[in-house]
């Protein structure tokens, strides 16, 4: 229960760290008005919040300060939608730098490429690239 409050915190962290709301001033005294959290999807291996900006809030705000949502949600995040919706999908792990294969034979190789789904281009190139020593892996 509490983890969703934490990640609804740190999500509006994120908009207070972009500056994506809305300036009330009432008196002497200032409010800020955040976008609506619709919905927060925790898994195990992503969290995707889903929320609506206020009317007036320019959406291109949301790529123009990604470097600050990336600040505070992590680097690995997507940002979906358009106008009004959107969504915030962050990685909780990013893609490995390298693949070691360490004593792998070229016919076993092929055998584990083509159980993943990549294009045909691709894995002839990298195949061709492997077997003449231009590619490392």
């Amino acid at each position: 229960m509490f983890e969703k409050l934490k990640l609804r915190g740190k999500l509006i962290k994120a908009f207070r760290t972009a500056e994506i709301y809305r300036v009330i001033k009432r008196g002497d005294r200032t409010s800020y008005q955040f976008p609506e959290i619709h919905r927060i999807d925790h898994q195990h291996t992503y969290t995707r919040y889903a929320f609506s900006l206020l009317n007036g809030i320019d959406p291109e705000l949301l790529n123009k300060k990604r470097w600050a949502l990336r600040q505070v949600l992590g680097s690995n995040i997507e940002v979906n939608g358009s106008l009004k919706n959107f969504s915030i999908t962050v990685h909780h792990k990013s893609l490995p730098k390298k693949l070691h294969f360490l004593n792998m034979s070229m016919k076993s190789f092929t055998l584990i490429l083509r159980k993943w789904s990549f294009p045909y281009a691709l894995v002839r190139i990298s195949m061709e690239a492997l077997s003449h020593g231009i590619l490392r892996i």
